[in-house]
């Protein structure tokens, strides 16, 4: 039945993803189009390492990689990942890239945020466009760990799993993936999509890299009265809104505690400070 519902998820995906404008998405940049993000050239630095870059400010959610040395989360951009104009609209060039370094790994890559303001019992659609490179390890197959979990986030069912998907795509395009759930008492939802990376030491690049990109992240509900998240409007700086400043790993300290280089976020406009 799963797959049966899942082919008819990937056969309508077309229909799904390009008519995301009639419906209200309470995912803040669900399709990482949203400015102000932060990244730079992995800090990692040992013969031979990647060039990849690693996000420290993603406007909307919060990262963890388990450190510099064990994977990186980046946002790919630019004219050679726009949208196909099929599963991704023609004018979305951005999406994120979770990376998993191939030597001793050992860690759980993650972007997560809390969804709010739902209705309480309502039906709300979660769906997302994935793709995922799984490869051997030195000694063979890895245990695949990857995919997507919804939880409760206050209340006696706190922490508790509303939805979790594990090793749903196989390929290495994006796929369209859609599950149905229910929002609890308090209107909000933990979101999280993680990679885990679990590589030997001593496993090399030429196994492949272990990644899985995301675009394209939605929470609605069909009866469609919920105002937007603000901060989930690409472009806009509202002047007005709260100042939080963030710490380089995407943690949100208290302005009176801090002393370094921090980054400063107000509405969809972040900058780096020193405090």
């Amino acid at each position: 039945m799963k797959k049966l519902l899942l082919l008819a998820a990937l056969a309508a995906s077309s229909m799904a993803v390009s008519a995301q404008d009639d419906v209200v998405n309470m995912v803040v940049n669900g399709n990482f189009e949203a400015p102000g993000y932060v990244q730079e050239r992995a800090a990692y630095n040992w013969e031979g390492a990647p060039d990849e870059l690693d996000l420290s400010y993603l406007p909307g959610w919060q990262l963890s990689t388990g450190g510099i040395w064990n994977g990186t989360i980046c946002v790919m951009s630019g004219d050679d990942y726009a949208g196909d104009g099929d599963l991704r609209p023609e004018d979305d060039y951005n999406y994120l890239h979770f990376l998993g370094y191939y030597d001793n790994g050992w860690t759980t890559i993650n972007a997560a945020q809390i969804v709010k303001n739902l209705v309480p019992g309502r039906e709300y659609t979660l769906d997302f466009l994935l793709a995922e490179n799984q490869p051997d390890g030195a000694w063979g197959p890895q245990a695949p760990d990857y995919g997507v979990s919804v939880s409760e986030v206050d209340g006696e069912g706190a922490g508790k799993l509303i939805i979790e998907e594990k090793n749903m795509c196989e390929s290495q395009d994006f796929e369209y993936f859609s599950y149905k759930f229910t929002a609890p008492a308090d209107g909000q939802v933990y979101l999280r999509f993680f990679l885990g990376n679990y590589y030997y030491e001593g496993n090399t690049k030429q196994n492949g890299n272990l990644w899985m990109d995301l675009d394209l992240v939605r929470i609605y509900s069909e009866e469609g009265d919920e105002e937007a998240p603000e901060a989930g409007v690409a472009g806009i700086i509202n002047d007005a809104a709260p100042v939080e400043y963030y710490n380089l790993q995407g943690v949100r300290v208290n302005k009176a505690d801090a002393k370094g280089l921090y980054i400063r976020k107000q509405g969809n406009k972040s900058t780096k400070v020193i405090l």
